[in-house]
């Protein structure tokens, strides 16, 4: 290797207490401690605010594309140095940060449209892809597009997903997120053919296939892996065929979406639904339920120490129920949150485990189980120290978690 090849590093290693002291810390060496509101991420829409401390003082900030970036001095303020900057070229935006000795920092922003474009075009993109054909059983399911291949995936052609991975297409969170978020985004910007597209989805996919109806035993039970036609067909009449109705991840996406449909028949009265709102509501209310019932009384698996994508509505639905005047139903429903909220209060709690031994996905849920501690303890059965303890507790993995 060549000299002009070589590079020379020097690296210093220092403990601090806290994140507080971290940034200290790198503030003290010259280096630049960064804060960044609303974050790296930002709508075109949206200013970002920027928020530097260095002992070697930034001097100014230069945007990798300057005919398409506002950059402006603000006050100092608390000792750092502030700009407020605009993007309105999409994509990756660098800013270089120059400091006096040649010194350079980069900050990578990436710019998108506006969160309410990015949410229409996500709504838009869903419904073009929906299965629509009466003769099939799966009429109705909101598909995997295969951007590459162009192909529309489903039971029939699952492309380039292969082996058990195949749930991906019908259920499980690929399979059931999509609805969920397609029926809460209508519930604040109804659109008359994304609800239709809802409402087949329910009528042709879910109701009587992946989801049992209240005329079968374990009313409300959700079909799990691989898809709800293999096993509601299953030679098995058990747990690994036709009662294959235990796994309470798939729960929540399907009452986050009743509820969002119950919301769009409340409040857009304009806009045609084939339920009415308290039709859609009640099968919000027994899919819920479902979740805390039906998996313990098929193969013993509680819903009470994991956390799932979506439960995090259970407050908001419990809250229509009870102005629905459907108070017992409400405060059933209420009692089994509750419960739950009990089980992660408690200071041995696992805040990580959900699928995995360590896993994210538990986070929604625990923050949404701690802020119905802090705000009605005396209704969650616990006292406001310990919800305060679990609530500090949550937040803190949930920063050293995701960074």
């Amino acid at each position: 290797m060549s000299p002009a090849e070589q590079r020379r590093y020097r690296l210093r290693f220092q403990w601090v207490a806290n994140y507080e002291a971290a940034r200290r810390a790198i503030a003290d060496a010259g280096l630049v401690d960064v804060e960044v509101m609303p974050g790296m991420t930002v709508p075109n829409d949206l200013h970002v605010d920027i928020a530097l401390a260095s002992s070697i003082p930034v001097e100014r900030i230069e945007a990798e594309f300057t005919g398409d970036t506002v950059v402006q001095r603000l006050p100092d303020r608390a000792g750092r140095r502030l700009w407020r900057v605009r993007f309105s070229r999409l994509g990756e935006n660098r800013l270089t940060l120059h400091q006096p000795g040649a010194r350079q920092t980069f900050l990578e922003f990436f710019a998108t449209e506006p969160v309410e474009t990015m949410m229409k075009k996500r709504a838009t993109f869903i419904v073009k892809r929906q299965h629509r054909d009466p003769s099939k059983w799966y009429d109705g399911l909101f598909g995997e597009w295969n951007m590459e291949t162009q192909v529309l995936l489903g039971p029939d052609n699952y492309d380039r997903i292969k082996g058990w991975r195949i749930y991906e297409v019908t259920c499980d969170d690929p399979g059931l997120s999509k609805p969920a978020y397609l029926a809460t985004k209508n519930a604040e910007h109804p659109d008359v053919a994304e609800v239709a597209a809802l409402d087949r989805y329910i009528d042709t996919f879910v109701w009587g296939g992946l989801q049992r109806t209240t005329q079968e035993a374990y009313a409300y039970g959700l079909y799990g892996i691989p898809d709800w036609k293999q096993n509601r067909e299953s030679s098995d009449p058990g747990p690994k065929g036709r009662l294959h109705i235990w796994r309470p991840y798939d729960y929540p996406h399907i009452f986050a979406m009743y509820l969002a449909m119950h919301r769009i028949a409340r409040d857009h009265p304009a806009i045609p639904t084939r339920q009415s709102a308290r039709d859609y509501l009640v099968r919000a209310y027994g899919t819920a339920l479902a979740m805390f019932t039906v998996p313990m009384r098929v193969v013993m698996w509680s819903a009470y120490r994991t956390g799932f994508y979506n439960e995090c509505v259970i407050p908001e639905l419990v809250s229509a129920l009870t102005t629905a005047g459907l108070t017992r139903e409400a405060a059933t429903l209420e009692a089994h949150w509750a419960r739950k909220v009990l089980a992660f209060v408690d200071p041995k709690a696992d805040l990580f485990k959900s699928e995995y031994p360590f896993d994210s996905t538990a986070f929604e849920s625990t923050q949404a189980l701690a802020r119905s501690a802090l705000d009605d303890p005396v209704a969650m059965g616990v006292s406001k120290a310990a919800a305060r303890a679990f609530s500090e507790r949550q937040i803190a993995a949930n920063l050293f978690c995701r960074g």
